[in-house]
């Protein structure tokens, strides 16, 4: 109420409900506060007097209003014209910022010639670097295919913690916290743990040791009009005397030094053989328990079919080939509703009860929407009072029985099944755990 008793002119508002939510349910709290209105309603007879209908908000001065009073307030109540025009004349010339895309290259471009170098320092780490800008020429870029203009070089990493106690020790555990973050990864090599940092820290652009350097290309700058100057309307670091080397026509004088070559392995061998091996010829090389390879059709291949023919399993039967059919039908499902659930904002569990909701809540708001039509319309077209005052009696039956609908839609939710063993009160951590 502390906005009520203000007395100033401004529209500034205080809403008079507040909600929150615990687990499954929201709660809403509001402050009853009536409109006391007497302005009369266009299209609707009401009794005189004035409105006891509930206002959302509360303005200064004890200005309030309900939703069906809202238009006329703010047309009669609300204050116009609140803040001063500003003199423009007097007002001092706006100074335009210089950020566009040439700027910024020619920029770039007397960086790289001076050479300069940028000393970076991040104090929550407690590291530094030097930064410095390498143009990417024509020859490095013809043959890579890198239209990249500029990159920067990242080098000379150093610690430098602060002397404090307590902030030293938070750098070193920000620190700690970052090369976990990018070193945890799924593709780690335990054989060469070394190797495996540092094309992870490459890929990450993380600095962790002074012996270590990154390069990192500027994406936002790329030769994208070719190789000549002219065609681009900020410097570039193109040489302008570059010429592509001549092409130099060769003599073929492969019939001098033949080159010797092999034929590609063919796991099919070129003489008769049993049909029964036909399907399970395997398609790469076969070597024995010593290393040595295994000629396809000598008789250790035949030794090496047998064995793999007289251990292959059983055939399926009708019943088991059915039930994978069914598993991975069940798989399929499971999967579209995955993805129907993170669609819908909530987890697998509970994806049954938020489908379940918005179908009982589109309905229920689609009855009660056109039964409120037809009753305000035959309310408008007939002139005879009684029936005016029928219709009029039944659109307010029609809004005190939205609480029963209501019931009806919370046992829709309840009736709804969820998967055996899940609990139907769960907090916001489960839900993330079910995700």
């Amino acid at each position: 109420m502390s906005r009520a008793s203000k007395i100033d002119s401004r529209n500034t508002t205080t809403k008079n409900f507040f909600n929150f939510s615990y687990k499954r349910y929201r709660f809403h709290f509001g402050i009853y506060i009536p409109c006391s209105h007497n302005h009369s309603t266009p299209g609707l007879i009401l009794p005189k007097g004035t409105c006891q209908v509930q206002t959302p908000f509360m303005m200064s001065d004890f200005r309030r209003a309900c939703v069906i009073h809202q238009p006329l307030f703010f047309k009669n109540d609300a204050y116009k014209n609140i803040k001063p025009r500003k003199n423009k004349s007097n007002a001092p010339p706006r100074i335009r910022n210089i950020n566009h895309k040439t700027y910024h290259a020619n920029l770039l471009y007397d960086r790289w010639r001076k050479n300069e170098k940028k000393i970076v320092i991040s104090r929550r780490l407690g590291i530094s670097f030097e930064q410095t800008l390498h143009a990417r020429m024509d020859n490095n870029t013809r043959k890579t295919f890198n239209r990249h203009m500029y990159k920067k070089k990242l080098s000379n990493f150093s610690l430098c913690r602060s002397d404090n106690t307590h902030v030293n020790k938070a750098q070193q555990i920000h620190f700690e916290r970052s090369k976990r973050r990018v070193f945890n990864s799924k593709e780690h090599n335990p054989y060469n743990r070394k190797h495996h940092r540092l094309i992870t820290a490459q890929r990450y652009r993380f600095l962790y040791t002074p012996l270590q350097s990154i390069n990192k290309p500027i994406k936002h700058l790329q030769y994208t009009h070719g190789w000549d100057q002219s065609k681009y309307n900020f410097q570039t670091p193109l040489r302008s005397n570059y010429l592509p080397p001549p092409t130099v026509l060769s003599e073929d004088v492969s019939f001098i030094n033949p080159v010797l070559t092999v034929a590609p392995y063919n796991p099919i061998p070129d003489m008769f053989f049993p049909a029964k091996y036909k399907n399970i010829i395997p398609k790469d090389p076969i070597y024995n328990e010593q290393g040595a390879f295994i000629i396809p059709g000598s008789r250790e291949w035949f030794t090496y079919m047998h064995n793999i023919h007289i251990n292959l399993p059983p055939p399926l039967t009708k019943g088991q080939k059915r039930a994978i059919k069914q598993c991975e039908r069940n798989i399929m499902l499971n999967k579209k509703h995955c993805e129907d659930a993170k669609f819908h904002g909530t987890s697998f569990n509970r994806f049954n009860w938020r489908r379940v909701a918005i179908k009982s809540l589109t309905d229920l708001t689609n009855t009660f929407d056109s039964t409120m039509k037809d009753l305000v319309n035959y309310y408008q077209t007939i002139e005879d009072p009684y029936l005016r005052s029928r219709f009029h009696s039944s659109m307010v039956n029609q809004a005190s029985r939205i609480s029963d609908r209501t019931q009806k839609h919370r046992n829709n939710i309840r009736s709804s099944a969820i998967p055996s063993g899940t609990s139907e009160d769960t907090s916001d951590a489960t839900v993330e755990l079910e995700k």
